[in-house]
């Protein structure tokens, strides 16, 4: 306990601690410019992205309303789906094999099994994105169906 009373009393510690407040006070002031500089920037481009997105729902439903549209948004859904269930049955036939090909006598190599694991995990992917994508039309040919709501002045 000495030693910390005989070190604070020295003038040394206390130019220090002057010091190191003035770097901080100096470095926070920069960061906080800096970081103020990009949340604006990011919050400009999420507004501006969400503006195009909002736009694009917008023309998707539109063009839906129409008899072509809503022909092409019904094929498109099922190929989607379609897609979808085809990828999932890569995906789970695929680790089939590995499990498969583990319980063969003659060694497959570790490249090899990886290599297929990686195969499934890409189809599991693009099969969640199709369905998503699936998904997606069907709520823009929800959306068509839906008279369209005018606020009156």
């Amino acid at each position: 306990m000495d030693e910390v009373v005989t070190e604070l009393s020295k003038p040394i510690w206390w130019i220090s601690v002057v010091v190191a407040g003035i770097v901080i006070n100096l470095l926070s002031s920069y960061i906080k410019t800096q970081l103020d500089r990009s949340i604006l920037s990011t919050a400009s481009w999420l507004r501006r992205h969400s503006t195009r997105r909002q736009e694009k729902w917008n023309e998707i439903v539109s063009h839906i309303a129409t008899d072509e549209g809503r022909r092409w948004a019904e094929v498109s859904e099922v190929r989607a789906r379609l897609q979808s269930i085809q990828l999932n049955a890569v995906a789970i036939l695929t680790l089939v094999l590995v499990i498969f090909t583990e319980s063969v006598s003659t060694p497959i190599p570790r490249w090899a099994i990886v290599a297929m694991m990686a195969l499934s995990a890409t189809s599991f992917t693009l099969a969640f994105q199709a369905f998503q994508h699936a998904s997606y039309l069907a709520r823009a040919q929800v959306a068509a169906r839906r008279p369209l709501v005018v606020d009156p002045v």
